[in-house]
């Protein structure tokens, strides 16, 4: 029940007085009650609004031995805010058949057709009101058990044994636990509470099976991807379709317990499938694999969040205001926790997460964001020497790392980034998100990250190569490596054995065979030299076997040789097997440079868009189809491994085209007058043109001094001739300047500044800054209201305003504002009036001294005008300097214009009468001779705005006769208002055969 202290709706927590008690006065029933309401009161709302609602502790419900239920010592709150608690665990054996008060009837009870409960009580329990017997505890499978606490005011007795005064109504509650069947129960608690709180446990977990790579070709590799993508979407369909189906009401609890939005699921299926039918035929099949990992982890994180949602701010009181449900005697197949219970809903004054409910729905609208935002990026390449690739550094699938802390893969549309990161979101700080896709005025860290610390970053995001030339993605792969300073290895490797291996006619470094090979060539050139033989070895062990051969055969020849340095010739040997043994590792390890063949001697390739730190980052490569004579390779896939590898006794070193030369610097936005700046430059060594503004030399570095305004564009030579540009803007400070008008407590600022992109102002009052962006409709304005002494006195305040620009130059200006309280204007009048020429009618205006004006009456200094003209007027009172109000009211007609017709003729009497049209919410009423007459119809004046038409006709009519027409004006309640407008009016009969003229 309701508070008893209080009457119904009597009491208003947000608009009160309380009793301060005096010494020796006399107290009212009135004013105690209030005082104990109000405790009672703010003690409930204060548990339901600053702690919770539900089962707290303890309360758990299980069979006991034989024919008994146990329930656990423990506590919960209902949500009307009573303390429902337990002392002890009860052991109930027995029962009676409880039945509902009449006098005391309860609501969520009520509303339940043939509902039946029953009463359990520990075995020693004897009944003493009531002479029923009692019997053994009822335990089918389809009770659930119940708190109810039952109150009641019951009426005291007059007579006591001191006297027989009345002592007051008592307040009596009393716990009972009771049973209820499933089928009832289900309606005392709202499905989408049980929704939310089976969430956690219910919800399918996403498991996504793994792509085991083997030593077979790419291609067959990339029909396994296809074949397991294909699967891995219809699963995680099904998955997105039950998560739907369980939390449909817990994420949008407002409505109805059987009402269902339509699902966007299926949406979500239907551009899944069109994604991979688009993009799985092609190299960006390995973007589709990620994509739906990346499903699978935002799938996950909703699913984790699930167990933290049960947050309710101002939970309603009447959702169990005095019973608590405690779980059923068994569990449902499929169930390891109770459905049938209140469990306990936090206040987000108390939750870990106050803002759990919010998140959870964001978290699943987020898989629908990522399905539709997928879009792979073609590559950028631009000419022979450019590409899109771009380094990101990034925490990866660490298990204890999220998706929404990660970095935002390239394969996702730029503005994904506002459905990437909830917290951030919420903080409107999503610009801080690191990504292949920069925002629009990017921080430095985010546009130039490995400038800054990267301990914390385990993993390295290599995007934007694939469907280039192999040879420029790893030129640039390899320069930015160097670059930024970044540890692991690149290894490329061929699709299969039929595709051109790019290390064809490099020479390998087997250091142990180069060691055998300089020292028998050492022994020979100093045998040689000793000897005085003309001719010198001129070999290397890289040389073919056939060519190497070719060129021993010159000693073989040689007679002199043969007869003169024998110890020559015992070498000569040796030397023809290590250059068969550098060919043989060299073909063997060529061989190992395949797909198929790596990955029989590398384990543990995966693909992930990256390398870990400390790992190798492997791309694959094809023939380009279709490339006439010498097909050019391109980059189709990537993986890595999570160790460094390929370094066994052999150092192999891509012989690629030079990396193109690069200029950077901390970022390309400076402000003039900005500290100086030092440019990267790869390789060194080289220069800019002579007398380049803002750049400066100093030893063998340059500098960057941003003193001249404007776009540059720096142009950066190298040692070999080859350059690189580099696009940088310094902007102008910005100019802050502002005016106030402080005419009131509503102060309104009007921005000045010049040079400013946006504006940043600080009311000096304490509240919240604003932020404004300039724009070609924004300038900047803005109105703000402070809190000032209630009796006017002026207050002075220090605004500040900032000016910035696109590179975030800024200039800050402040001055004093002095306000005052606003006064309140009020203009107090009735809607409508009646018509008079001779008295007066009156309005009334708060505070005095203002002037009264309208367009067509006239006003005293105190509000009195004559109403005689008709029509809608609009009232203004001015008070100088300190405000206005206005008010709408209308005249209504002293008189009306009535007139015989002939149109249509025929017998009886017809006219019609002009007046002006009545307002919203009052309708005409027409007598003759005091008897009511409706109009035929009526129809506004097209010559007289504001005027109507009404028509008449008298059936009948067989003579002239002279009547008494009158107006009465009528509110849509009923209401009248005014006197009746008489005038004599003579109705002229009519025939058909003789219509007036």
């Amino acid at each position: 029940m309701p508070n008893p202290y209080f009457e119904p709706d009597s009491f208003n927590y947000n608009d009160y007085g309380l009793t301060v008690f005096q010494p020796d006065m006399v107290l009212t029933h009135k004013q105690l009650n209030t005082i104990f309401g109000f405790l009672l009161g703010q003690e409930q709302r204060t548990r339901t609004r600053m702690i919770g609602v539900g089962v707290i502790c303890g309360l758990e419900v299980s069979r006991g031995n034989g024919a008994t239920v146990k329930i656990t010592r423990g506590c919960g709150v209902s949500s009307e805010g009573d303390l429902l608690c337990l002392e002890n665990d009860l052991l109930c054996s027995t029962y009676l058949p409880y039945i509902l008060a009449d006098h005391a009837p309860y609501a969520p009870f009520s509303a339940i057709n043939g509902l039946e409960l029953w009463e359990i009580f520990p075995a020693e329990y004897v009944p003493t009101d009531t002479p029923q017997q009692l019997t053994s505890a009822i335990l089918s499978d389809d009770k659930v058990v119940m708190l109810y606490l039952e109150s009641q005011v019951k009426d005291a007795d007059e007579c006591t044994g001191v006297a027989c005064d009345n002592k007051g109504d008592l307040f009596l509650n009393r716990l009972h636990v009771l049973l209820v069947r499933k089928a009832d129960a289900s309606q005392l608690i709202r499905l989408a509470h049980r929704q939310a709180a089976a969430a956690c446990s219910r919800l399918p977990r996403a498991v996504m099976r793994r792509v085991r790579l083997d030593d077979r070709p790419y291609d067959m590799s990339l029909r396994d991807f296809q074949t397991f993508i294909k699967n891995a979407v219809n699963n995680f369909s099904s998955q997105l379709f039950q998560s739907f189906t369980l939390v449909n009401h817990a994420l949008y609890p407002a409505l109805a317990d059987n009402a269902l939005v339509p699902s966007p699921v299926p949406d979500w299926i239907n551009t899944m499938q069109a994604k991979m039918q688009q993009y799985s035929k092609g190299p960006y099949i390995q973007y589709l694999y990620a994509w739906l990992k990346d499903l699978n982890d935002a799938y996950e994180e909703f699913r984790e969040a699930a167990c933290h949602w049960l947050v309710d701010c101002m939970p309603a009181e009447d959702l169990f205001p005095k019973h608590l449900l405690l779980g059923e005697l068994t569990l449902d197949t499929g169930f390891c926790r109770p459905q049938y219970r209140h469990y306990f809903r936090k206040s987000p004054a108390v939750a870990p997460d106050p803002y759990a409910r919010e998140r959870i729905g964001w978290l699943y609208e987020r898989i629908g964001k990522l399905i539709q935002n997928f879009e792979v990026p073609a590559p950028r390449i631009q000419d022979t020497r450019e590409i899109g690739v771009k380094i990101t550094p990034d925490h990866y699938r660490i298990a204890t790392v999220p998706l929404s802390r990660r970095s935002m893969p390239f394969y996702y549309l730029p503005d994904t980034r506002q459905y990437w990161n909830f917290d951030l979101w919420k903080c409107c700080q999503t610009g801080h998100i690191l990504s292949y896709h920069l925002p629009a005025a990017p921080l430095p860290y985010v546009e130039q990250p490995f400038s800054y610390g990267i301990e914390t970053y385990a993993f390295y995001r290599i995007e934007g190569f694939i469907g280039s030339s192999i040879y420029l993605a790893l030129s640039n792969i390899l320069a930015l490596r160097q670059q930024h300073n970044l540890a692991f290895e690149v290894v490329a490797l061929r699709a299969d054995a039929n595709q051109i291996l790019i290390t064809t006619g490099q020479a390998f470094e087997f250091e142990d065979l180069m060691s055998d090979f300089d020292n028998i060539m050492q022994q020979i050139r100093c045998e040689t030299e000793t000897l005085k033989l003309p001719i010198s070895p001129n070999l290397t062990l890289q040389m073919p076997v056939a060519v190497f051969t070719t060129n021993l055969n010159t000693y073989i020849r040689n007679e002199r040789i043969r007869r003169e340095a024998k110890c020559i010739l015992e070498k000569l040997p040796l030397l023809q097997r290590l250059n068969a043994e550098y060919n043989r590792r060299k073909s063997a390890y060529e061989a190992s440079l395949t797909f198929g063949g790596f990955l029989l001697e590398h384990p543990g390739m995966e693909h992930g868009g990256g390398v870990p730190r400390g790992g190798t980052f492997v791309v694959v490569y094809k023939n380009l189809v279709g490339a006439g004579k010498n097909p050019l390779p391109v980059a189709i896939a990537d993986f890595y491994l999570p160790y460094c590898c390929c370094s066994k006794g052999n150092s192999i070193k891509f012989v690629l085209p030079e990396p193109p030369p690069s200029i950077s610097l901390p970022k390309v936005r400076f402000c003039v007058g900005e500290p100086t700046a030092r440019l990267t430059l790869s390789p060194s060594g080289g220069s800019f043109p002579a007398r380049t503004p803002n750049i400066t030399k100093k030893a063998e570095a340059y500098f960057f001094t941003p003193r001249v305004v404007g776009q540059q564009t720096l142009v950066y030579t190298a040692p070999d001739g080859r350059t690189a540009s580099l696009e940088v803007e310094v902007f102008a400070l910005p100019t802050a300047a502002f005016v106030a008008d402080p005419a009131n407590d509503t102060v309104v600022l009007v921005n000045q500044s010049t040079g400013a992109t946006s504006v940043v102002w600080d009311f000096g009052d304490g509240s919240p800054t604003e932020t404004i962006t300039l724009g070609a409709n924004v300038n900047g304005n803005t109105r703000h209201q402070y809190q000032v002494p209630a009796d006017g006195s002026p207050v002075t305040f220090e605004v500040r305003l900032t000016a910035l620009n696109a590179a975030l130059c800024t200039h800050v200006v402040a001055h004093a504002v002095v306000v005052k309280a606003r006064i309140n204007v009020v203009l107090t009048a009735s809607d409508l009036y009646c018509f008079s020429t001779e008295q007066t009618a009156q309005v009334q205006a708060q505070p005095g001294g203002g002037i009264f004006s309208s367009a067509r009456l006239t006003f005293n200094e105190n509000g009195a005008f004559l109403p005689n003209v008709i029509g809608k007027h609009t009232i203004l009172y001015e008070l100088s300097g300190q405000g206005a109000a206005s008010a709408n009211i209308f005249i209504l007609p002293g008189q009306f214009q009535a007139t015989n017709t002939a149109n249509p003729p025929g017998r009886g009497g017809f006219f019609e009468v002009l007046v002006s049209t009545p307002p919203t919410g009052l309708k005409y009423l027409w007598t003759i001779d005091d008897q009511p007459i409706e109009a035929s119809r009526s129809a506004t004046e097209p010559g007289r705005r504001g005027y109507t038409r009404y028509f008449f006709t008298m059936a009948g009519l067989t003579q002239s006769r002279d009547v008494k027409l009158g107006l009465e004006f009528i509110r849509d309640n009923g209401q009248r208002v005014c006197e009746r407008i008489t005038q004599p009016f003579n109705i002229i009969a009519q025939r058909p055969e003789n219509p007036i003229a």
